[in-house]
């Protein structure tokens, strides 16, 4: 299994990007950042809660995954099986957290530099640019 995800973000709690990794351009890290933590904030009030975990954007479906306060987010082709990119992506989960245990977070001065490294220990997930 392996390379299927596409682009890759990942956000804090207030929606600003600490790692993303374009593999098409498809909008601006901070603003796309900024949209999908409130459609996260909108989903998780009142009657929506829970219910947004994936949605469809032309031929991409992205998926949302929250854990520790951390919003994972990613894209694939709607042609690949949605139980593989979940899988997927809990391993880009599980990699993270083992780089950068969540109690970093309780006094992080939002620098991103630490987590530009990031892209190196998920490349066996993420699809080749090409």
């Amino acid at each position: 299994m392996g390379k299927i995800l596409q682009n890759v973000w990942i956000l804090t709690n207030t929606g600003s990007v600490i790692f993303h990794r374009k593999y098409e351009p498809i909008i601006d890290e901070q603003l796309f950042g900024a949209i999908i933590s409130s459609l996260n904030t909108f989903a998780e009030t009142g009657l929506f809660e829970d219910i947004i975990s994936n949605f469809v954007i032309s031929d991409k479906t992205i998926y949302l995954k929250k854990k520790n306060d951390i919003l994972f987010v990613t894209d694939s082709s709607d042609k690949k099986k949605e139980k593989k990119i979940v899988k997927e992506l809990d391993k880009v989960i599980e990699k993270f957290f083992n780089a950068y245990p969540p109690e970093i977070f309780n006094n992080w001065d939002c620098n991103v530099k630490p987590f530009l490294c990031f892209e190196e220990a998920i490349q066996d997930s993420l699809k080749e640019y090409g």
